[in-house]
């Protein structure tokens, strides 16, 4: 898995109330577990998680997700499933 931590994010806005591992029990990309973009333990895991299914490594690929993530994706896609089939379609990195 890509191994990108907190300090790798560029938005600060994020909130750190879940436990960081917490987020670990999260197999996949399910249609069922919404993603809270304010979250950053949320955040990071899914973007990592997101990077090693696609083969991406890059430091810059990470930023380009995570802006996505902030500007991009619409509001009306939530679950883990919608925002990654959303990343694949509608984004290129």
């Amino acid at each position: 898995m890509a191994d990108f931590s907190k300090s790798d994010l560029k938005y600060t806005a994020y909130s750190w109330n879940t436990a960081e591992d917490d987020n670990k029990t999260i197999e996949g990309f399910p249609d069922n577990v919404p993603l809270n973009r304010a979250e950053g333990y949320e955040v990071l895991y899914f973007i990592n998680r997101y990077m090693k299914d696609r083969n991406y490594s890059l430091h810059s690929t990470f930023e380009k997700i995570e802006e996505a993530l902030w500007t991009r994706v619409p509001l009306d896609k939530r679950t883990h499933r919608n925002i990654k089939e959303w990343l694949e379609t509608s984004y290129s990195f």
